[in-house]
Order: structure tokens, then sequence, then C-alpha cells
């Protein structure tokens, strides 16, 4: 199987097998907690390409990684042990993340990051996703909110592969290049 469709599909096949067991919103809140750790532990990323260790041992390790004890026969400990079992521990990152897209896509959610030089307050936050649902007709948006304080004014948004550069950092490198030119 291609490296670069193999994630896709098992997380199809693990999103057709967490909807048959009615379990898609548990098997997603685990496996954004288990590609959130695998993202950030560089340790568990080398645990779990050791060819040496055994499947069973990988399993063990990524199932702890989810963040929360998780039943032996729950639907998350199955695949999980499934995907070790068939030797993809080592891409069990790229599996969770192409199933949390798969889901977020089900569900009409589109990811949104806005970076801000302070912090917003909550109804501009509700105002940005107003507008991300409009200009993307999802049915709800998941907003990521960071502080750059170089960006001294405005925001910077991206959707998807879109970006919406509205920084006055921007503004003053646009009107520096256009009095250089």
């Amino acid at each position: 199987m291609n490296a670069g469709t193999l994630p896709s599909r098992y997380a199809q096949a693990i999103f057709d097998y967490a909807t048959g067991c009615r379990a898609e919103d548990q098997v997603y809140d685990d496996l954004c907690r288990l590609a959130d750790t695998l993202d950030r532990v560089e340790a568990l990323r080398k645990l779990v390409a050791n060819p040496l260790l055994p499947a069973a041992d990988k399993a063990s390790a990524l199932l702890a990684a989810c963040g929360k004890t998780v039943a032996d026969d729950s639907p998350t400990a199955r695949i999980v042990r499934m995907v070790t079992a068939n030797k993809r521990a080592d891409r069990m990152g790229a599996i969770a993340q192409a199933y949390i897209a798969r889901y977020r896509h089900s569900k009409g959610i589109q990811p949104a990051h806005v970076t801000t030089p302070a912090p917003l307050a909550d109804g501009t936050a509700r105002k940005i996703e107003a507008l991300v649902t409009r200009a993307t007709g999802c049915r709800s948006v998941l907003l990521q909110a960071d502080t750059d304080p170089a960006l001294i004014g405005g925001f910077v948004l991206r959707v998807g592969d879109r970006l919406l550069d509205a920084s006055v950092g921007k503004q003053l490198a646009r009107m520096r290049r256009d009095l250089t030119d």
C-alpha cells in the first residue's frame, strides 16, 4: 500500500467501524489526544517505530497516550491493537490525523487558526467563527487562537489552504515595498 494513501485508507475503515459501533465521537476524542501526544512527544514516536518492540507493548504505549484509561474492549483499543498488529504503529499519528480530518468533514466542522497581537475577547472569537461559517458554508468552526505581539495590530486568519493577512506589519511591509519600487 502506498505510504501516501495508507493513512486515508485506514482512516476511512476506522470511521466506518466507529460509525457502526456508534462510537465515532469517542474515537475522535481519543485519536485527537493521541495525535496531539504523538506530535509533542518524540520519545513516543521513536518507541512505536522500534521494530524490536512487540506490537502489544506499542499498543499499550499508544493507548496510554490517549490521555485517559481506555477500556480494553473499547473501539479505540481495538483500532490501536489492529493498527499495531498490522505493523503500522509508526504510522498511527498520520492515521489519527486522517481520521480527524474525515470526522470533521463528515460533521461539517471547519478548523480555522487566527493570530492576533493580543488575546481575543469572546465576542470577537464568535464574530470570527460566524464569518468563517458564512464564508465556507460549514456547520461549525473549530477556532484556534494564538497571539503574536510582532503583528502590532490586525490579525492573520488561516482557513484550510486560504490565508487572510490583515496585520499592520503586512500593511507596513506592502507600503514599504510600494514606496521603494
